[in-house]
């Protein structure tokens, strides 16, 4: 009966009950940013060293690099999920190139991947770092309504104004509850982001090295 009560309070405050409305929609957006963007970087998080150790023995022929070994690395990138069999692919891809060149496609290709793990994300924060700003308008609000209530009936005290103050606070309360999730998400999300940006780098870096001065050959064929 309780929260049958609460409910009807919310309902006559007009500016409390937009607050909320509002805060639900955001809280439900940042749930679906939450667990869409951590869906996205599960399936794209390989054991890197596994991975860099695979495409090194492909790519070794002697002190030289193979072509038929570079075609496999390729085809290994390409059907490797994640930022940094993508980054990797575009440097294969160059391997008769400078290493300047090669550079430089593995760095467009990080930027690329790096903004679309960050989709949604500033999105995520803003709900946030907002959340509680939001509810506390719409508390200041209905208390400014509550007050006003007063002075239309010309006085009162606590039991006049104080079942409006305490309708307006719950929306304070609702984006706080809003504003805590989204901020945990977001900050772990990050995380994960810069992780996949050092994979990325050393990656970038380790083939670098690995093919730096080393002339491609044709792989040799038995009759």
């Amino acid at each position: 009966m309780e929260s049958v009560g609460v409910i009807q309070s919310i309902v006559k405050n007009t500016w409390a009950m937009i607050t909320i409305l509002v805060l639900i929609f955001f809280s439900v957006m940042s749930v679906y940013f939450i667990v869409e963007r951590a869906l996205v970087y599960r399936f794209s998080v390989i054991n890197v060293r596994s991975f860099m150790a695979k495409l090194k023995s492909m790519l070794r022929k002697g002190s030289k690099l193979s072509t038929d070994g570079v075609r496999q690395a390729i085809v290994l990138c390409a059907e490797t999920p994640g930022p940094v069999a993508v980054v990797l692919k575009e440097g294969l891809k160059r391997v008769n190139h400078t290493g300047k060149e090669m550079e430089d496609a593995m760095e467009r290709a990080a930027l690329l991947e790096t903004d679309k793990l960050e989709k949604n994300l500033s999105f995520l924060g803003s709900i946030g770092s907002s959340a509680p700003f939001i509810g506390l308008l719409g508390t200041v609000i209905g208390v400014y309504e509550s007050f006003s209530s007063i002075a239309e009936v010309g006085g009162g005290g606590l039991q006049t104004v104080g079942a409006g103050i305490g309708t307006a606070l719950i929306a304070t309360v609702v984006g706080l509850f809003v504003a805590i999730p989204a901020v945990i998400g977001y900050n772990l999300l990050i995380n994960r982001v810069n992780k996949f940006g050092t994979e990325m780098k050393v990656a970038a870096s380790d083939l670098l090295e690995l093919v730096a001065g080393k002339e491609v050959v044709e792989a040799e064929h038995d009759d």
